[in-house]
């Protein structure tokens, strides 16, 4: 479970079985399911800015998602997927992520632990 403070939004996953991940209020409703197709999700973790969630399960890929916010009154607007991190041969295990949200590092059962660049501009903004 994760909580993210500015939006009062509350983030879990399921265990056994449960491929999705849901986006609650801190009123109990739900505003979002997400379905990963992962039939175990092993971890989570946000970034320090709480603007991205790194998410881990049996599959050999860490997926990134983008915490998307009304620019008006920071209220929650939606969640993107925005990066795959592909490369483990095993399921990932451990998740972290660095307190400026430049790097992630996973761990997998194939015993190989992976710092990722995810310092990345993916939306560029254009002025016509």
């Amino acid at each position: 479970m994760v909580y993210l403070e500015p939006v009062k939004l509350i983030v879990t996953y399921g265990k056994a079985k449960d491929t999705m991940f849901k986006v609650w209020t801190n009123k109990g409703e739900i505003v979002k399911k997400i379905n990963t197709n992962a039939i175990t999700h092993f971890g989570m973790q946000l970034t320090h800015n709480r603007k991205m969630l790194i998410l881990g399960n049996w599959a050999p890929d860490v997926s990134i998602y983008e915490v998307e916010l009304n620019s008006k009154n920071d209220t929650y607007k939606s969640f993107k997927d925005v990066m795959c991190l592909s490369g483990h041969k095993k399921s990932v295990r451990v998740l972290g992520i660095s307190h400026e949200a430049k790097r992630a590092v996973s761990y997998s059962e194939d015993k190989c632990l992976k710092v990722w660049n995810i310092n990345v501009r993916y939306k560029e903004r254009e002025i016509t």
